[in-house]
């Protein structure tokens, strides 16, 4: 290590490893490594999480403090989002959504911290829009409000 200032070197172990984790550069600011540091390392590929019961452990951990959390409710809404967001729904610069796990995760973070201060139901509904439906066109949004209302509020619109 020459972090360290003294510039002697240290012997590293013979088994010792390094792990490194990536998100792919497709977001705003990413950039690939430089092939010369990509090229130490075994790259493996994790694709999207889709899978109902995978999902349904990742919905019950993020929603663990959450009292009686509609798991598979959750579940059901971010499979639909997704789909619809193939299909159908357009954000304001008439692209077709990317919806994540990311995305959910964040809906998951508001709805454990607000659901004390105003309950399951409107923590569940405030957060999956701010999350999911924030930047539809209107006609997009409104498809997705009857989504959340469907399987986030069973069927009962909040008043």
């Amino acid at each position: 290590l020459t972090e360290r200032g003294d510039g002697a070197a240290i012997a590293r172990h013979p088994r010792f490893r390094i792990f490194a984790a990536m998100n792919p550069a497709t977001d705003v600011g990413k950039r690939d490594l430089p092939a010369a540091l990509k090229h130490r390392f075994t790259e493996l590929y994790a694709g999207e999480c889709e899978g109902r019961e995978d999902l349904a452990l990742l919905v019950s951990g993020g929603l663990s403090t959450v009292p009686a959390a509609p798991v598979a409710a959750v579940v059901d809404f971010y499979l639909a989002a997704r789909a619809d967001a193939v299909t159908t729904l357009l954000d304001s610069a008439d692209q077709k959504p990317q919806y994540s796990l990311r995305t959910l995760s964040r809906a998951m973070e508001y709805v454990r911290s607000a659901a004390p201060l105003y309950g399951v139901q409107r923590a569940l509904y405030d957060g999956f829009a701010m999350s999911f439906q924030t930047l539809l066109q209107a006609p997009s949004a409104a498809l997705l409000e009857r989504l959340m209302v469907k399987h986030l509020l069973k069927g009962t619109p909040l008043k």
